[in-house]
């Protein structure tokens, strides 16, 4: 019981915006992958700027992922947001490590900013997800392709890639 962090990056260390950068690399696998995450936990945390990132593009629903988000209870941690359209969204002006404390069970958070920082110093974090995707994004878009991977003993991982 606890948050599970999942964050999106790039071979080059991008993790902002990442619908920018997306594209064709959340293919299937990656929506039945995040659709099953979603299904695993109790409810669904953002922060103010993660809100403002996704309510536009996912609030509507009418696909598989953005139904299964729908249907999660979502906190939104601001002092600042009036209101909210999105559906089970619940606006938490308090102290959010305390609030998360007292939902329980398992929560998701996308990203790794401030929200994450502050729950992961807290003890609150259970488990970092980093899916790193085979894209360069600076100076230009640029595609690659895995040609291997090493994991060694200390944790790190090695990604080798060429561009496809």
């Amino acid at each position: 019981m606890g948050v599970i962090v999942s964050s999106l990056i790039t071979a080059d260390g991008v993790r902002d915006e990442p619908m920018s950068w997306i594209g064709d690399l959340f293919d299937t696998d990656a929506v039945e992958g995040s659709i099953a995450q979603l299904k695993s936990v109790d409810a669904f945390l953002m922060g103010r700027r993660s809100y403002d990132y996704f309510a536009p593009a996912w609030s509507g629903g009418g696909d598989p992922y953005t139904d299964a988000l729908a249907e999660l209870p979502k906190y939104v941690f601001s002092s600042t947001l009036e209101s909210t359209d999105w559906a089970n969204t619940t606006i938490v002006r308090t102290d959010a490590v305390e609030a998360v404390r007292a939902l329980g069970g398992t929560s998701l958070l996308y990203g790794f900013g401030r929200l994450a920082q502050s729950l992961l110093a807290a003890g609150l974090v259970e488990r970092i997800r980093f899916g790193v995707h085979p894209v360069l994004v600076r100076p230009a878009r640029t595609p690659l392709r895995l040609t291997g991977t090493e994991r060694r003993g200390n944790g790190a991982v090695v990604l080798g890639y060429e561009p496809a």
